[in-house]
């Protein structure tokens, strides 16, 4: 009787692991046009940023959003990403001249439910610096979840870093004091440099 029991159960699991994969992979299939408007969200987000356009940023994003830059910087609505924009790419004492976003996603968009969904990704992203004129590409990783609002996938959330134990900036810190003074003469390249 203990047999037939064990048996039953494990008939039971069967079907429901077999069931959950049936139903993962059709939501898989009826998801395709959701990742094909992520995709496009993506490139939208990528030309706002590389045209510095903070009005059709603001235009991916949630009702109610957060944005962590990549220095940490937390963002929660139209005004701070402007004035963050000003303070690191436009502004005449930015810390940034030029900026260009190079993301890619890890994998597809996991969905939580109909409505909301997680990525995540790295990006190579390359940045003029206004003091020196140097251009660095800055690996970073990022995460963000989305939602759908009236229709459309919208961030609501993105956080993004880098590693802050080796990256081109901490390389050029770190540097001689001679070959710094070498480098401002402009005899020899800063690391990375083409």
């Amino acid at each position: 009787m203990k047999a037939v029991r064990c048996v039953s159960v494990a008939i039971w699991l069967a079907l429901l692991a077999t069931g959950s994969r049936m139903a993962a992979q059709e939501a898989g299939i009826d998801r395709e046009a959701d990742h094909a408007a992520l995709r496009a969200l993506m490139s939208d987000v990528k030309a706002s940023i590389d045209s510095r356009d903070t009005d059709a940023l603001a235009a991916c994003l949630a009702r109610q959003f957060v944005f962590t830059a990549v220095n940490q910087t937390v963002l929660t609505n139209a005004a701070s990403i402007a004035e963050f924009y000003t303070k690191m790419l436009t502004g005449e004492k930015s810390l940034v001249k030029t900026m260009t976003l190079h993301p890619s996603a890890d994998i597809l968009t996991r969905f939580i439910d109909d409505n909301t969904g997680y990525c995540y990704g790295r990006s190579d992203d390359v940045y003029t610096l206004r003091r020196t004129g140097r251009t660095v590409v800055m690996p970073s990783r990022w995460t963000a979840v989305v939602v759908k609002e009236d229709g459309k996938w919208k961030i609501a959330a993105v956080h993004t870093g880098v590693n802050f134990l080796d990256n081109p900036v901490l390389d050029a810190r770190g540097l001689s004091l001679w070959r710094k003074m070498l480098l401002g003469i402009g005899v020899g390249k800063y690391p990375g440099e083409p």
